[in-house]
């Protein structure tokens, strides 16, 4: 009966070794569909004898003592007996590992430490048999500890052993985990982009223009992040990152750049007068006009230039009077990113802070149009001013 039971024990050695670790190795396919497909190897066997195979298989390379019934963890696949697991980037991982010994029945498994990304505890339950799996998309060494449990919901004596899972790079082509963002800036400052991915060797080139546009590359940017030179105009930036297995193109950042009176006064004054706050400050007036530089800055005026101030034009129709008046556009060297807006504001007493807006001129964005807009006074004496402000985009 003894000799019967052995030569059982080899076939199914043989088994277990040719035949349902090579289909793992071979197939790449889930464990559990390897457990499927070995199940179908064995015939009208179930999974039940399918583990005591396992067991055989551990038995046969002296994995444990089975007389002294010593109680171990021992991975079955992808390296048997090792503690060790090799693995590659980008390559489907079935970490295969049993607990044997004469006292322990595993109902719960308990994975402890940090396993590399795409890899999946199956975490079974009732079996000695238990297994990590997936695709790992990260390079390096893992440290985790394996840990069975006689009792569900991880109570009770446990047993423990320590893996190193070893990912070598392999053929995984980079992916973007975070996009560049699109940032805004004044005129004439810098800015730092920065993209994620993931990926063995990556490859960086960043480039002006269109995403997959690569007509116009950045010079010595060929990281993950660079900084801009400084910019005066709007401009769009994006990243090819490459490694030897495929390349992948990152959207457009668009770095907008939006003037102020700053760089409104680099293009009006010379750096002697920039140098001067009498001259070129913002609350000085060196055309002596009575308009300040910052006033012609919003106003859209020149600074040097003696000119009248800009007010809206009111004409008397009878019953009725019209305003009007030229809606500027923020347009020329200062006003990148900026829009201006025109109102016109009323009030009965000029000594009187409270102004309202008149109706249909709260908000004109300006573009170089005429505005002319009646109104009827119902009788009563009114002021009415101009409103001029500007905003970014």
């Amino acid at each position: 009966m003894k000799q019967g039971l052995s030569l059982v024990a080899k076939k199914c050695r043989r088994t277990v070794t040719k035949a349902g670790l090579a289909t793992l190795v071979f197939n790449k396919v889930p464990v559990t569909h390897f457990i499927v497909h070995e199940a179908r190897l064995a015939g009208t066997i179930g999974l039940s004898q399918i583990v005591k195979w396992s067991v055989a298989t551990v038995a046969g390379l002296g994995a444990y003592d089975a007389v002294s019934g010593a109680t171990v963890i021992t991975q079955l696949a992808p390296s048997v007996g090792s503690s060790t697991v090799p693995a590659e980037a980008g390559e489907l991982l079935n970490f295969i590992y049993q607990v044997t010994g004469r006292d322990v029945e595993a109902d719960s498994w308990e994975v402890e430490g940090e396993l590399p990304a795409g890899l999946v505890h199956l975490n079974s339950t009732n079996s000695n048999v238990d297994a990590i799996t997936g695709t790992p998309t990260e390079a390096g060494e893992f440290f985790i500890t394996v840990r069975a449990y006689e009792k569900p919901d991880h109570r009770g004596e446990n047993q423990s052993k320590a893996f190193v899972i070893q990912v070598a790079p392999g053929n995984v082509p980079p992916a973007i985990t975070t996009q560049p963002d699109s940032v805004r800036i004044n005129a004439g400052s810098t800015t730092t982009l920065r993209v994620m991915a993931s990926g063995p060797s990556l490859s960086f080139q960043w480039y002006r223009g269109t995403a997959g546009d690569t007509s116009s590359p950045v010079p010595n940017a060929n990281g993950a992040s660079f900084a801009t030179s400084a910019l005066d105009t709007t401009t769009n930036f994006w990243v090819r990152i490459s490694n030897p297995a495929g390349v992948v193109d990152s959207g457009v950042a668009v770095v907008t750049v939006g003037d102020t009176f700053t760089s409104w006064q680099t293009h009006h004054f010379n750096q002697g007068q920039i140098s001067d706050p009498l001259t070129s400050g913002p609350a000085s007036d060196p055309d002596g006009d009575g308009t300040t530089n910052e006033e012609e800055f919003i106003f859209g005026t020149r600074p040097l230039v003696a000119e009248a101030r800009l007010e809206p034009r009111i004409t008397a129709q009878g019953a009725h009077f019209t305003i009007s008046f030229k809606a500027r556009a923020a347009t020329g060297p200062g006003y990148s990113g900026l829009t201006r807006h025109f109102g016109v504001e009323m009030s009965v007493d000029l000594t009187d802070s409270d102004w309202a807006m008149v109706p249909g001129l709260t908000d004109l964005v300006g573009e170089g149009q005429e505005v002319s807009v009646q109104v009827s006074p119902n009788g009563n004496a009114g002021f009415y001013r101009l409103k001029v402000w500007l905003l970014e985009d």
